[in-house]
């Protein structure tokens, strides 16, 4: 489906759409991020820590499985 098939079909909506409706659409679509979406920092896990959440996971997940 091309651009203008795509805009015929979505055109009855897009003109029902409020202003601020239309920004943040056009925001979405053009892939800008909203600020409060980009995370502060990523928590890095000691290998220790890791291995522990990996070996609980694989417990669970083979726990779920056998049911």
């Amino acid at each position: 489906m091309d651009a203008r098939t795509l805009y015929n079909l979505l055109e009855p909506h897009l003109s029902a759409l409020q202003p601020r409706e239309k920004q943040t659409l056009s925001k979405m679509i053009s892939g800008e991020r909203f600020p409060e979406s980009i995370p502060k920092r990523r928590k890095v896990l000691s290998l220790k820590a890791a291995k522990k959440k990996l070996t609980l996971f694989r417990h669970r997940e083979i726990i779920r499985e056998s049911r």
